[in-house]
C-alpha cells in the first residue's frame, strides 16, 4: 500500500473528510438506455466498462430526505463540482512487493492484478464475453493467520469448522470457473419452484455492539457478525448470541445464519443491462447444504431516497473511519516531535529554516484532541438501535430474481446460490458520496492508504458469462407474501 507522509497528509487529515458533490448535479450508474442490439435475439454482454456520464440531472430544490429521521452525517466539499473522480478518489499504487493474496479493480490491459478486460466472441446468435490478463488467477492464500475462509476448513475453529472442507477455499479460479459472478440478471426460460418467500430474522445484533466488527476493507466495507457457540439451535446453548439468520425456500432445510454483510460500490450485479449504484450482500452459511445462501438488495440514488436504515451502517463506518484517520495524524504528530526534538537538542537548537520552523512543527491537534470525539464505548452506548439487514427500507420486497454463481472476489470459489432482490432500496447522493469517501480514501492506523479500487470502476467486478446458467424469477404468481398467508 502506499504510505502517506509529510505535510500533505495532514493537510488532508486536518481539513476533515474528503467528499464529493451534493445531491445536486447527481450522476445516475442506473440511468441507462438500453441498446436494440442488446435486447435482440441472441444474447450479447454488456460493455462491463461502460459507466455513464452525467446527463440528468436531478430536478428538486430540496436535499435529499428532507425531513429524515436522523441527521445525515457532514459531507464537507460535496458542493464541489469541480473536482474530477481522479481527484476526489485517486487510485491507490499497487504494494513495492505485494503479498501474495494482493488484488485490485484495474482493468487496464497492462494491469497484473485486476479482473482482466473483456473479450467478445460469437457463440450461435449471439456473444459470449471472456476476461484477458485476469490477475485474479493468480490469487493464493494469503500465508497470514486472518484469510477469511480459514475458518470453515478442516483445519478451522468455530462452530462452523470443517463445514466448507468440501470445498477448495485456498485456491483461486476467477479465471477458470464455469459460473461465476456477478452477472447481468436476464432470464433463461426456467421457472421458479420456490414456494415460499425467504424468511428471516433479525437477531440482536446492533451495528455498534460487540458483537459486530465494523470492517473497512481494501474491497469493501463489511460487517462482520458474531458466531453461534454451536450449529444446533434446539440447543439452548446455541441460541445465543444471535446473529441474523434466515430460513430459504426450496429445499435449504433450516436455517442459516448471516456470516457478513459487504457493502459494494458500484452495485456488481445488474439488471437487464440497468447499472445501480451500490449493493449490499449478505453472506449466510447453511453448515447442511455446505454453501452459501446470499442475499443481494441494490441500491438506486435518489434525490428524496435517504435511507435512515443504511445511515445506522454508514454512521458506524464513519466512526471507524474517523478513529483511524486521527491515529494516522497521532502518528504523524509523534514522528514530528522527535524531528522536532532532534533539531532542537541535538542539532544545537538549530531550527530555523526557510521552510519549516521545526520548533513547532509536532504541535497541532487531532481528532483523539477533541473532547466531542466519543471513546468507541461511548459510541456503542449512543448507537443503541438493532441494525436489520433484512428491514423493510432495506429489503422492500420479498420477490426476487435467483441463479447458482459465485464468490465476486478472490478466491471466487462457486459455492453462492445468489438471491437478487427485484426491487431495489434507495440511497441519497449524499450518503452514497459518504461512503465512496470512508471506503476509497480511508487510511489506517499507521497512515496507510488500504482502497484497492478503480477510479472509474470503484469496487465493483465486471459482469460475468452466464454460460447458460439458469436464471428465475420469483413473483406473486409463484406464491403469496407470508403476510397474506397469515391474514387468511
Amino acid at each position: 500500500m502506499t504510505r502517506l507522509v509529510g505535510p500533505s497528509l495532514v493537510l488532508i487529515l486536518l481539513s476533515g473528510h474528503v467528499a464529493g458533490r451534493t445531491w445536486k448535479d447527481i450522476s445516475l450508474v442506473h440511468s441507462l438506455d438500453i441498446p436494440e442490439e442488446y435486447l435482440a435475439e441472441g444474447r450479447r454482454e454488456s460493455d462491463p466498462f461502460y459507466y455513464e456520464p452525467p446527463r440528468h440531472p436531478v430536478e428538486s430544490e430540496n436535499p435529499p430526505g428532507a425531513t429524515p429521521t436522523a441527521d445525515p452525517r457532514p459531507c464537507p466539499g460535496c458542493d464541489d463540482y469541480t473536482l474530477t473522480p481522479e481527484e476526489k478518489y485517486p487510485t491507490n499504487d499497487v504494494p513495492t512487493n505485494p503479498p501474495r493474496d494482493y488484488f485490485n479493480y484495474d482493468v487496464s490491459i497492462d494491469a497484473k492484478y485486476g479482473p482482466g478486460y473483456p473479450s467478445y466472441f460469437q457463440y450461435g446468435n449471439g456473444y459470449r464475453i471472456h476476461y484477458l490478463n485476469n490477475g485474479w488467477a493468480n490469487f493464493q492464500k494469503s500465508n497470514n493467520f486472518d484469510y477469511y475462509w480459514d475458518e470453515f476448513s478442516s483445519n478451522g475453529f468455530g462452530a462452523y469448522k470443517g463445514v466448507l472442507a468440501n470445498h477448495d477455499m485456498d485456491t483461486s479460479i476467477c479465471g477458470s470457473g464455469n459460473i461465476q459472478s456477478p452477472i447481468d440478471i436476464r432470464l433463461s426460460g426456467v421457472a421458479c419452484v420456490e414456494t415460499h418467500q425467504i424468511r428471516h430474522r433479525p437477531g440482536d445484533f446492533r451495528v455498534e455492539g460487540s458483537n459486530v466488527r465494523r470492517q473497512i476493507l481494501g474491497s469493501k466495507l463489511r460487517l462482520l457478525y458474531d458466531r453461534r457457540p454451536c450449529r444446533d439451535l434446539s440447543k439452548d446453548a446455541c441460541k445465543e448470541p444471535d446473529p441474523p439468520f434466515a430460513d430459504f425456500p426450496n429445499g435449504w432445510a433450516g436455517n442459516a445464519d448471516v456470516m457478513h454483510v459487504d457493502f459494494k460500490l458500484p452495485a456488481e450485479h445488474q439488471i437487464y443491462g440497468e447499472k445501480f449504484d451500490a449493493e449490499m450482500q449478505v453472506y449466510h452459511l447453511h453448515p447442511g447444504r455446505r454453501l452459501i445462501p446470499a442475499v443481494s438488495i441494490l441500491f438506486r440514488v435518489q434525490s428524496d431516497g435517504y435511507n435512515t436504515v443504511l445511515q445506522q451502517a454508514i454512521d458506524a463506518f464513519q466512526y471507524e473511519f474517523d478513529r483511524d484517520q486521527a491515529k494516522c495524524s497521532n502518528r504523524i504528530r509523534r514522528d514530528r516531535k522527535l524531528v522536532s526534538e532532534f533539531h532542537t537538542k541535538i542539532m544545537d537548537n538549530d531550527v530555523e529554516s526557510p521552510k519549516t520552523d521545526y520548533r513547532n512543527w509536532g504541535e497541532f491537534s487531532t481528532q483523539l484532541d477533541d473532547p466531542e470525539f466519543p471513546e468507541e464505548a461511548q459510541h456503542t452506548r449512543r448507537m443503541q438501535e438493532k441494525f436489520n439487514p433484512y428491514h423493510e427500507e432495506l429489503m422492500r420486497t420479498v420477490y426476487f430474481y435467483g441463479y447458482d454463481g459465485s464468490l465476486t472476489e478472490p478466491p471466487c470459489t462457486e459455492i453462492v446460490s445468489w438471491f437478487i432482490m427485484d426491487e431495489p432500496a434507495t440511497m441519497s447522493l449524499q450518503q452514497l458520496e459518504q461512503m465512496r469517501n470512508i471506503l476509497f480514501n480511508h487510511v489506517d492506523k499507521d497512515c496507510l492508504r488500504t482502497s484497492v479500487h478503480d477510479t472509474e470502476r470503484g469496487v465493483s467486478r465486471p459482469v460475468q458469462d452466464t454460460n447458460d446458467r439458469m436464471v428465475w424469477h420469483c413473483t406473486r404468481d409463484h406464491f403469496p407474501p407470508d403476510s397474506e398467508r397469515k391474514n387468511n
